[in-house]
């Protein structure tokens, strides 16, 4: 099934206007079968369904395609368009069929599922029973992500952050840039772990490779280009900071990350949030005062 809107998709399938041809399964077999069930009266037929559209990831009821919509005499989901990679097989929440998300070959944007390690899947089929292997793709540019609040930043070193402080902007950059600082190390290093984990997967099938291709024509022909330049991407809750220019702050990193202009992604905590975490604060303070903790001592 290809892309569409989700919503025109929604409708048509709450309309039942989306139908499924299933194999017939009393019909004469391709092999010469008697019919298309095996000795135990199991279908022969393995059903796989592939289709490209959102998951339902709190996108709303409609904007989606949910798994109890999807026939449950399925054997195999290949969810596209989603770009995690989750290509181990899950069960279902219909408990019939099994979900595979193979996700995009590389980061197409500066998200938490793009850093997750790509994939692709080899599938074996055997009547009913399947096996999906995995491989790790090599030639993918590494990717960290990771995330830093200003605010707890500051108590835990003691107040080194003040908003009145002239120079907060300049301490901000330091605290910031060795942050990262650690999120590069960390891609270098997933990148090279994953470098040797393509080189033993190569290894070990090699020996089937050469049954059908010559060596020399098994040579890769595309390198990732300044492989030790990664992409980094740091997510920044400032609540009572400001923002830095991203430009000027990447720009002491330019040559060691792919995206030097936009590093930093800047976020407020959400109104609700605050109003929840200052009502829990002055309920422990009223709390605390009860019980005659925090009581000043003449």
């Amino acid at each position: 099934m290809g892309s569409m809107r989700d919503e025109r998709l929604n409708r048509m399938w709450q309309g039942k206007k989306v139908k499924f041809l299933r194999p017939d399964q009393t019909q004469p077999g391709g092999d010469g079968d008697e019919n298309n069930v095996d000795e135990y009266g199991e279908s022969n037929w393995f059903n796989i369904f592939t289709l490209h559209q959102n998951r339902d990831l709190g996108r709303g009821s409609k904007n989606c395609v949910h798994e109890s919509m999807i026939p449950e005499w399925m054997d195999l989901v290949v969810w596209g368009h989603e770009h995690e990679c989750l290509i181990e097989p899950s069960e279902s929440l219909v408990g019939t069929f099994r979900i595979t998300q193979p996700g995009s070959s590389v980061a197409t944007s500066l998200t938490a599922g793009e850093s997750r390690r790509k994939h692709v899947g080899l599938l074996e089929i055997k009547g009913q029973q399947f096996r999906l292997k995995s491989v790790p793709l090599g030639s993918v540019r590494s990717f960290a992500v990771g995330d830093v609040n200003l605010g707890e930043k500051a108590r835990e070193n003691g107040g080194v952050l003040d908003v009145e402080d002239p120079k907060v902007e300049e301490r901000m950059s330091d605290l910031l840039s060795a942050e990262v600082d650690a999120l590069i190390q960390k891609a270098r290093d997933d990148a090279e772990h994953l470098r040797q984990d393509a080189e033993e997967e190569a290894q070990r099938s090699r020996a089937l490779e050469d049954e059908f291709d010559a060596p020399e024509k098994r040579q890769r022909k595309y390198q990732i280009k300044d492989p030790d330049r990664v992409l980094v991407r740091l997510k920044v809750e400032h609540t009572g900071f400001t923002t830095l220019n991203n430009q000027r702050f990447g720009a002491q990193f330019v040559g060691q990350v792919a995206n030097p202009s936009d590093i930093l992604l800047f976020h407020k905590r959400r109104q609700a949030e605050s109003a929840k975490a200052s009502k829990a604060g002055g309920a422990s303070r009223k709390k605390r005062g009860a019980a005659g903790l925090d009581v000043p001592v003449e």
